[in-house]
């Protein structure tokens, strides 16, 4: 067990490529399966996990860092993910992502997961000091 948490809303591949190297920890975890839940998240794995909420496929072969962020990122860009409706706000939005861990380094109680991406909207306030 650990402590582990990390939990990052942003936009842009640049700060998606950063938030999924922190959620790989020290860059040793290999993704063997991935998993869905409808279009609203998708969940990287390093077994197959014997929860059944999530739609879990095995992987062409274990990714590596880049080739799970890559993975990642594809899944996000792509129809099979559903960012629902735009949030009513005077603010300036843009389609972003939430990439996150659970505290103990686990995604839903899941330790057979070690992150989540959501599709999510930004909002690109102004920051005044």
């Amino acid at each position: 067990m650990n402590n582990f948490k990390l939990d990052v809303i942003s936009s842009g591949k640049a700060h998606f490529q950063l938030a999924m190297q922190l959620a790989a920890r020290d860059g040793t975890l290999e993704a063997t399966h991935y998993g869905v839940q409808g279009k609203s998240r998708m969940a990287l794995f390093v077994c197959c996990p014997f929860d059944g909420s999530w739609d879990v496929r095995e992987l062409p072969s274990k990714m590596k860092n880049q080739d799970f962020i890559e993975f990642a990122w594809s899944w996000l860009n792509s129809g099979d993910c559903n960012y629902g409706p735009p949030p009513s706000t005077s603010e300036e939005i843009q389609k972003g992502f939430r990439v996150f861990v659970s505290e103990g380094g686990f995604v839903e109680n899941m330790w057979q997961a070690f992150v989540c991406v959501e599709p999510k909207w930004e909002m690109l306030g102004t920051v005044t000091n």
